[in-house]
């Protein structure tokens, strides 16, 4: 409280802030806990749901690499390896080092693992 202008020990006007007394209610300060309990609530269910959408769309994006990898080794099997193999064409992991080699399969699935980390390096955030 302050003390009136006119310097007057006896008269004492009231500090011009103070906490409306409606802020002070049991009522109000319930809802204040419960709104804010809802809202921490939700904000944990929503990460939780983006955690969960995250994690299955990294193995969805994996399966489908997996299918990928496979029908490549599967087509240029049989249709790149066999047909130049029954012409008498070298398939070798190191084709380089022999003239008029090709690749065997497994050394191409590596060399496209390693174009496709250079093309789009992995993230270290990255879920998988």
């Amino acid at each position: 409280m302050e003390v009136d202008q006119n310097n007057d020990p006896d008269t004492v006007k009231p500090s011009t802030w103070t906490i409306p007394t409606y802020w002070l209610s049991r009522t109000t300060i319930a809802l204040a806990v419960v709104f804010t309990g809802v809202f921490v609530s939700i904000t944990f269910y929503v990460s939780q749901l983006q955690q969960d959408l995250n994690e299955k769309s990294a193995i969805e994006r994996a399966a489908n690499l997996s299918e990928a990898v496979a029908a490549f080794r599967t087509l240029y099997t049989s249709e790149v390896v066999q047909r130049l193999k029954d012409q008498g064409v070298l398939v070798t992991h190191d084709y380089k080092e022999h003239a008029g080699a090709i690749s065997a399969t497994r050394h191409s699935e590596h060399a496209i693992g390693k174009e496709i980390r250079i093309v789009r390096p992995r993230r270290e955030d990255a879920t998988l």
